[in-house]
C-alpha cells in the first residue's frame, strides 16, 4: 500500500513552474503527512491529516501558479510541518514499549518541577534568567510574573491543569499539593475551570460536581468578577466568528492554514482558530474523535477533558510543553483502545486472513 501511495504522489515532485525543488518539497511533505495519518487507527484523526494535506497541496500549487499569497503558502507549509512532527510524537507514544505508569510518573515530575519553579518566581527570583545573566547581560521581562518555564501565567496554569489527574494515584496523591497550589494562586479562570472539569471527570460523582461548581463560583467572585466579562478576548473572538460566518466557504472549509486572523498572536481559543483555518469540517472531525475516545482510563480521560476546556481560552497546541503533553495523552488513549496496532497493520491482517 505504501508503494502504491508513493507512486500516486510521485507526479507532484515534477510540478515545478520553473523551480523543480518546490515540487519535490510538496512531494516530501505531502507524502509524510499522508503516510503518518494512515498509521493512525482513529478514522477522524486520519481523515483530518489527509484533509490538512489537501489544503497544503492547494495552497502550495496556488502559490506557484500566482493565485495564492506567498506568505500564506509559507505559513501553511510551517503549519503542515508542525503537524507532521505532532503525528510523529503521537505515533511514537502509541508504539512505545515504555509502560504508561512510567510515563504518568514523568508527567507528574514535570508538573512538580514547573510548580516549584513557579513558587520560586513568586519571590521575584528567576533561576534561568539569573543563570543566563551570569554569562551575558539580559533583561527580565517576566519580573513579577509566575510563568514556570512556559513564559506566561496562563500557559503554566493550563499545563498544570492538564497534568493534575496524573497525581490521582496512591503514591502521588499527596504531591498534588504542588500543582493545586499553583492553580489556585495563578488566579486564572480558564485554568481553574480546566482543573475542576478534570476533577469532575475523574471522580464522576454528583457531590464532586456540586463542590466543583461552588468552588468555581467562589473563585469567580473573589478573583475574576471584575474582569472576566471585560476581557478583550471577547472582542477578537467575536471578530473571528464574524469572519468565519462571512461566507459558506469560510464557514465550511475555512480560510486555510496560515491565513492571517488579523492579529499578530494566536487568538487564545484553539477551537475558533481551528474553525477559522480548516472550517466546520475540522470541528466535525474533532467532535467525532471526542465521541469515540477511549473512556476506560479515568486519568487519561480527565487530562484530555482538561485540555478541551483549557483550549477554549488558551492555545496549548501552539506551546511545546503543553502540546507534547496533549500528544502523550492522545497517543496513550489510542494505545489503550487499539493495543498499538496501526491502520496499515489492520489492513495487513485482513489480507493475511483472506489469504
Amino acid at each position: 500500500m505504501l508503494i502504491c501511495l508513493t507512486y500516486i504522489l510521485l507526479p507532484f515532485a515534477l510540478i515545478s513552474f520553473g523551480l523543480i525543488h518546490k515540487g519535490q518539497h510538496i512531494f516530501l511533505i505531502l507524502s509524510s503527512i499522508v503516510i503518518m495519518a494512515g498509521a493512525v487507527r482513529s478514522w477522524s484523526l486520519r481523515a483530518f491529516g489527509i484533509y490538512a494535506a489537501c489544503w497544503f497541496l492547494f495552497l502550495r500549487i496556488g502559490e506557484m501558479a500566482g493565485i495564492v499569497n506567498r506568505t500564506q503558502a509559507v505559513r501553511a507549509m510551517n503549519s503542515t510541518i508542525y503537524m507532521i512532527v505532532a503525528f510523529g510524537i503521537y505515533l511514537a507514544i502509541v508504539y512505545t514499549p515504555i509502560k504508561k505508569e512510567k510515563i504518568f510518573n514523568a508527567i507528574c515530575i514535570g508538573a512538580i518541577l514547573q510548580s516549584i519553579l513557579g513558587i520560586i518566581q513568586s519571590f521575584n527570583f528567576y533561576p534561568v534568567i539569573w543563570f543566563v545573566g551570569k554569562l551575558t547581560h539580559i533583561d527580565n521581562p517576566l519580573m513579577g510574573e509566575v510563568t514556570g518555564s512556559l513564559g506566561n501565567t496562563t500557559f503554566l496554569g493550563g499545563f498544570l491543569a492538564i497534568s493534575l489527574p496524573f497525581f490521582f494515584r496512591e503514591k502521588w496523591l499527596w504531591l498534588s499539593v504542588f500543582p493545586a497550589y499553583q492553580i489556585l494562586t495563578l488566579h486564572s479562570s480558564g485554568t481553574a475551570a480546566a482543573a475542576l472539569v478534570a476533577v469532575v471527570v475523574y471522580f464522576k460523582q454528583w457531590k464532586v460536581l456540586i463542590a466543583a461548581v461552588v468552588m468555581g463560583i467562589v473563585f469567580l467572585v473573589l478573583f475574576e468578577s471584575s474582569n472576566i466579562f471585560t476581557n478583550p478576548r471577547w472582542g477578537f473572538w467575536l471578530n473571528i466568528i464574524k469572519k468565519i460566518c462571512a461566507s459558506p466557504q469560510s464557514f465550511i472549509i475555512g480560510y486555510g492554514p496560515g491565513h492571517p486572523t488579523g492579529y499578530n498572536f494566536p487568538i487564545h481559543n484553539e477551537w475558533l482558530e481551528m474553525w477559522f483555518n480548516y472550517g466546520a469540517v475540522s470541528i466535525f472531525m474533532a467532535v467525532i474523535y471526542i465521541k469515540n475516545i477511549y473512556r476506560e482510563d479515568k486519568i487519561l480521560l480527565a487530562g484530555f477533558a482538561a485540555f478541551i476546556v483549557n483550549s477554549l481560552a488558551n492555545y496549548g497546541w501552539h506551546l511545546a510543553p503543553s502540546g507534547f503533553l496533549i500528544l502523550i495523552i492522545m497517543g496513550l488513549l489510542e494505545k489503550e483502545k487499539h493495543g498499538g496496532l496501526s491502520y496499515f497493520s489492520k489492513l495487513n491482517r485482513r489480507g493475511a486472513e483472506r489469504g
